[in-house]
């Protein structure tokens, strides 16, 4: 089985914040760095720092 993904979108970023708040897993600070990476992925498109 072979699985792809898409490139991140802007408008991934709500969802993905719903995501990490709707697991109950995630305190508040790491679910500020998951967003820090996200905004980082969103304003360096084809960065490869963070895959």
């Amino acid at each position: 089985m072979e699985l792809r993904l898409r490139e991140l979108r802007p408008s991934d970023r709500a969802a993905l914040l719903a995501i990490l708040q709707a697991t109950a897993v995630f305190r508040p600070e790491e679910i500020e760095v998951a967003l820090e990476l996200v905004d980082h992925a969103l304003a360096k498109p084809g960065q490869k720092d963070y895959l």
